[in-house]
């Protein structure tokens, strides 16, 4: 799929290049400093990341320069 995608696609980041990326859930973004990091380690801590996660559809997010969209959403059948 990433290399069909690259052909077509502008501004790809190898960050998420198939030999590169790493299958994972973001659990903190945005407002994270050095001063605030102890605090939100000692929230996730105190938390259970056993998690069980249906993936149901595949979705192509783009930035829009006021944020991001849902550009297409695959929704896996099934």
């Amino acid at each position: 799929m990433w290399h069909h995608a690259s052909q077509v696609a502008r501004g790809t980041v190898a960050h998420y290049d198939p030999d590169n990326w790493l299958p994972h859930i973001t659990l903190a973004f945005g407002d994270i400093h050095r001063d605030n990091l102890p605090q939100v380690i000692r929230l996730l801590s105190e938390r259970s990341l056993q998690w069980r996660i249906a993936v149901d559809n595949l979705a192509y997010i783009e930035r829009t320069g006021e944020g991001q969209r849902v550009r297409f959403r695959f929704e896996f059948g099934g």
